[in-house]
């Protein structure tokens, strides 16, 4: 239907702020001017409501000026992780990615617990921010249409009007969180390789990321190609599903294995390399090689049940002892008293 949202990166002058601000406009057509106030009134509730969160940009105000509309956000503070990867010159690491990719699913989680549930709709690297030390990342506020809840105008997209993060599919299929899903993995997919997450005009599927950059691992690589499938359903079909996925290839990377993850339809199962010395020795369960510290020390420690009992003195055993001690405590007071 045409409609199109633009994001702006202004700054507030009034009262000498001079604070950095996302100004959103959306762009309707005449057609489907009589849908936009409802349009307007239901995205407001819904940035209202996931503002409450503090990972989530604050909504600040909305106006309407020569029969546009906009939405004013907070973003003081903030470059997105496009404009940091630029500025330093290089690409974003494999530890960094895996730790933005969890804070952005579990941003989305919070969204996807919003009443109705709600859809960002607008992942990319431009919409990805992260603070000043390159520790936490903060996703840009969700897109007007999807906030909206106007299923009109987000059917029947054309795929030439999609960005290369987008789903394929998107404007044939439902509006939920495999969007985003694919959406954050696709900018993942640039931020690491720097290259577009677009298929092979021959093969139909997107180049394997380590091969784009051979820096990254095979398991990483595995994650990555498994949400870019060509074939949705092959896909993770859940946040809760990349969430555990991301974990055990953070557990992975952090016990020094070197082998690969294979992404089956249900859990990641780890094939671990074959040792190359008689001292290694390749784990057979990735959860127990990776008990550290006290949890090793706790894993070595004697159970409650193998632990020795102490005797119980026998009933009559115990009062003889008893009988003694009174005759004795008599005795000794007998002696005082004399």
């Amino acid at each position: 239907m045409g409609v199109t949202e633009i994001v702006w990166t202004v700054q507030d002058l009034r009262n000498n702020l001079a604070r950095p601000l996302f100004l959103t406009e959306l762009l309707m057509p005449e057609v489907a001017r009589e849908i936009e106030p409802s349009l307007l009134r239901k995205a407001t509730r819904s940035f209202l409501s996931a503002g409450r969160h503090a990972q989530m940009p604050t909504l600040i105000d909305v106006f309407a000026e020569a029969g546009r509309n906009f939405f004013v956000f907070d973003g003081s503070g903030i470059e997105t992780v496009a404009n940091r990867c630029r500025r330093m010159g290089n690409l974003l690491s494999e530890q960094d990615a895996l730790q933005c990719m969890v804070q952005i699913i579990e941003q989305l989680q919070l969204l996807a617990q919003e009443f109705p549930p709600l859809v960002h709709g607008l992942i990319r690297p431009e919409h990805i921010r992260v603070d000043v030390e390159g520790q936490n990342y903060f996703l840009h506020h969700p897109s007007l249409v999807f906030a909206g809840e106007v299923p009109a105008l987000w059917r029947g997209i054309e795929p030439g009007l999609l960005t290369p993060y987008s789903v394929p599919e998107l404007g044939r299929t439902a509006i939920d969180e495999r969007i985003d899903i694919y959406s954050l993995l696709a900018t993942i997919y640039h931020l690491t390789t720097g290259h577009l997450p677009v298929p092979d005009s021959g093969s139909g599927f997107i180049a394997a990321a380590q091969q784009s950059n051979p820096a990254l691992s095979a398991s990483f690589s595995a994650l990555l190609g498994r949400g870019l499938h060509v074939m949705p359903e092959k896909r993770f079909q859940a946040l809760v599903q990349v969430h555990l996925a991301i974990k055990r290839l953070q557990i992975e990377l952090g016990s020094g294995q070197q082998g690969a993850i294979e992404w089956g339809e249900q859990s990641p199962i780890v094939t671990s390399q074959a040792p190359t010395s008689s001292s290694a020795s390749a784990p057979s369960d990735l959860l127990t090689s990776n008990i550290k510290g006290r949890d090793k020390e706790r894993a070595m420690l004697l159970k409650n049940e193998d632990l020795p009992r102490p005797q119980k003195l026998s009933f009559l055993l115990a009062w003889i002892i008893a009988i003694v001690v009174f005759i004795l405590v008599l005795a000794l007071m007998s002696s005082m008293l004399r």
